[in-house]
C-alpha cells in the first residue's frame, strides 16, 4: 500500500494508484478508506480515462453497500453529464454485479449500453443470453445476424444461428 502512495503522490495526475488502492480497501471492507481513494480517482480523473474511474465506482458500491446504492451511483453521474461512453461503462458494470436472477434485467442493461456505444463482443454475449431462454431464441437469432454483418471474420455466432434453427427455436 505504501508503494501505491508514493506513487500518487509522485505522478499527481494519475488515476491507477487511485483505482487501485480502492480496489484494496475493497478487498478488506474499509469502507471510507475505499470513498477517499474515489474521490482522489475522481478530482484526477480526464475525459479520456473517467469512464474507468465510473466503473470502479459501479462495483465498490456494489460490493461494499448494495445494489441499489451502485445504482444511485450511476443516477448522479447522469445527473452531472456523463457522455455516452462513460454511461455505457457504468451500464455495462451494472449488469455485471447485478442480481443474477433475471435475465432480462442484465439484457436490459447491456442493451442500453451497445445503443449508447457499439460492441461487437456485447452483442455476441447479449444475443448468447437471448438464446439461453426459448421464448427468446428468435431475437437471439437476430443479435447473432447483426453480429455476423459486422464483424463477418466470427464463426462463433455463424454456429449458434445453425444451432438455433436445428433446434427449429429461430423464427
Amino acid at each position: 500500500e505504501a508503494e501505491l502512495k508514493e506513487l500518487s503522490v509522485q505522478s499527481p495526475e494519475w488515476i491507477w494508484p487511485q483505482l487501485y488502492l480502492m480496489r484494496r480497501h475493497i478487498r478488506f471492507h474499509d469502507a471510507d478508506s475505499a470513498l477517499t481513494a474515489l474521490g482522489l480517482a475522481m478530482d484526477r480523473a480526464k475525459d479520456e480515462n473517467k469512464v474507468h474511474v465510473l466503473r470502479e465506482a459501479i462495483r465498490m458500491y456494489g460490493k461494499l453497500f448494495s445494489y441499489e446504492r451502485a445504482f444511485r451511483f450511476f443516477s448522479e453521474q447522469l445527473g452531472l453529464g456523463a457522455s455516452d461512453k462513460q454511461v455505457a461503462g457504468m451500464l455495462r458494470t451494472l449488469a455485471d454485479i447485478g442480481p443474477k436472477k433475471n435475465l432480462f434485467d442484465w439484457v436490459l442493461l447491456r442493451e442500453i449500453a451497445h445503443s449508447l456505444e457499439s460492441n461487437t463482443r456485447e452483442l455476441f454475449d447479449i444475443a448468447y443470453a437471448y438464446g439461453e431462454e426459448y421464448d427468446t431464441n428468435s431475437v437471439a437469432f437476430e443479435r447473432y445476424r447483426e453480429h455476423c454483418r459486422l464483424e463477418s471474420s466470427t464463426s462463433s455466432a455463424a454456429n449458434n444461428m445453425g444451432v438455433l434453427i436445428k433446434n427449429d427455436a429461430a423464427v
